[in-house]
């Protein structure tokens, strides 16, 4: 949260959730366990529309702070978006990269 707070404003900030798409940062859902592919999960066409209803989709600066699964569907509405996260080797560089960001600097390796 510190990272992507460091990049914009909360307003412009969303959780992709596998079930339920787009979530703004008040949202409440009920616990799930479902991953992303698997039937019930959300679709790039269904992320597409949520992307357009929450007026997000002609956003030119977009920067996905997650894992592959999640940037690859992410791309399929914003395909010009960053992805600081991509090429990291697990959870330790994921994490080193978002201090390097909330910190103000430019994450190495992207």
């Amino acid at each position: 949260m510190r990272a992507a707070k460091a990049l914009t404003s909360p307003a412009f900030i969303r959780i992709l959730s596998a079930k339920y798409g787009l979530l703004a940062l008040d949202t409440v859902v009920k616990p799930y366990n479902l991953r992303l592919g698997k039937p019930g999960s959300i679709t790039a066409e269904a992320l597409v529309a949520q992307a357009e209803q929450q007026g997000l989709l002609g956003h030119r600066e977009v920067v996905i702070l997650a894992g592959r699964d999640y940037t690859r569907i992410a791309r399929a509405v914003w395909p010009q978006a960053s992805a600081p996260l991509s090429g990291t080797r697990g959870i330790g560089e994921q994490q080193h990269r978002l201090l390097e960001i909330s910190a103000g600097a430019a994450p190495t390796g992207v």
